[in-house]
């Protein structure tokens, strides 16, 4: 196994201190690892509740498959102790927090955005979380312990959980791929989450040397064997730049999961070429999620703007005909002993029945339609004004 002498001696993280990884996985990921769909998922009003587990963001490379996959779509489990007594946010909750923060839904022919209310620009490719919520902190960033408000040390141990990036993360392993030596496999997802560590906290990267592009002659002519060309295209160290840290949540998103699927290569692989794999897995996966949803809570954040829309319309066609009071929509047979204390909605009348056999003009299937539109617009006016009188 090559060394990295660069990963000696590091002095402390600037702004975030490490990623936590206990109690973050609300629910099991046992049938998704096997690309199959959740029997019971956590939150079954997420878009992608029906969908095909293999048309979520994944990336493979050489020794490892990284996939993303949103929490509400893990097994709910069996039974509820510690650490599956974790909260997360629901998609409802998910698009409160969005509408709290002044987005709204637009769609120009068929492409959705989400734009800002004040400024009118796009959201672009961000997730929009409030990153000092302190409610979020709370749920996602503290152990089960720690929760207490009234505990003198609990503003100390927010401060401390606001320098550390909540993950789920589900490595996966396996005998049959991977040997039957557990050690091996311990060693293996250990050095997975390090590398992950650096990438997170201290916005490692890779560098090839400065040498690769700008060789003399003798080094070309020495560039014949397929092994030194192995060499100079491998990364030759490992650099630490606090500029590189992706702001906000760009390298770990929140209300995501990640499973990781390793193998072998790992084992040995040098510490640079790993952080070069996982940086470009995460970048690609961490795009492609960040649009999914998007979209998702663009849709999401429409069909809410036209449910307030047609409300108000509601509203002012009733006050234009001048219905004072909210009328019920329901069945004549419930409101039959019901004394007529509300005004009723106009509709055709039936015509009486005649023992004879005589041809009748009458239309039910547009009296139907009429009956089911105004019934319609009376709920909508009773919701109305109920949600005026709270």
């Amino acid at each position: 196994m090559q060394r990295c002498p660069e990963l000696r001696k590091l002095p402390k993280a600037p702004k975030i201190s490490s990623i936590l990884w206990k109690y973050q996985n609300p629910g099991s990921a046992a049938q998704l690892i096997f690309y199959s769909r959740s029997s019971q998922p956590l939150d079954p009003t997420h878009p992608a509740a029906n969908w095909n587990p293999r048309g979520l963001p994944q990336h493979i490379t050489n020794g490892l498959q990284l996939r993303a996959i949103p929490v509400a779509l893990l097994d709910t489990p069996q039974h509820s102790f510690s650490p599956f007594k974790r909260p997360f946010v629901t998609w409802n909750e998910r698009v409160q927090k969005a509408m709290d923060a002044g987005v709204m839904g637009v769609q120009a022919g068929r492409q959705l955005n989400i734009v800002w209310k004040q400024t009118g620009q796009l959201v672009g490719n961000t997730q929009i979380y409030s990153e000092d919520d302190q409610d979020l902190l709370r749920r996602t960033r503290l152990e089960g312990r720690d929760l207490n408000p009234a505990s003198p040390l609990f503003s100390a141990k927010l401060q401390r959980a606001k320098r550390r990036v909540p993950m789920s993360l589900f490595i996966v392993t396996s005998k049959a791929k991977m040997g039957s030596l557990r050690c091996r496999r311990k060693t293996i997802a250990s050095r997975v989450k390090t590398a992950l560590n650096y990438i997170v906290s201290r916005g490692a990267y890779f560098e090839q040397s400065s040498k690769s592009s700008h060789d003399n002659a003798d080094a070309h002519k020495a560039a014949n064997s397929s092994t030194e060309k192995k060499a100079r295209s491998r990364p030759t160290g490992v650099k630490f730049d606090s500029s590189k840290l992706a702001p906000g949540r760009q390298l770990v998103l929140q209300g995501w999961s990640y499973i990781i699927h390793l193998t072998t290569e790992v084992y040995r692989m040098p510490y640079a070429q790993l952080i070069f794999l996982l940086r470009n897995a995460l970048s690609t996966v961490n795009a492609k999620a960040i649009e999914m949803e998007n979209n998702w809570l663009a849709q999401s954040l429409l069909y809410k703007q036209r449910q307030v829309s047609q409300k108000l319309k509601s509203g002012t066609e009733l006050s234009k005909s001048g219905w004072s009071a909210p009328l019920s929509a329901t069945s004549t047979d419930e409101r039959a002993g019901e004394p007529d204390s509300e005004p009723r909605a106009p509709c055709t009348p039936i015509p009486p029945s005649h023992a004879t056999k005589t041809r009748s003009t009458f239309d039910s299937a547009a009296w139907r339609r009429n009956l089911t539109s105004q019934l319609k617009l009376l709920s909508e006016a009773e919701a109305t004004v109920a949600a005026e009188r709270n």
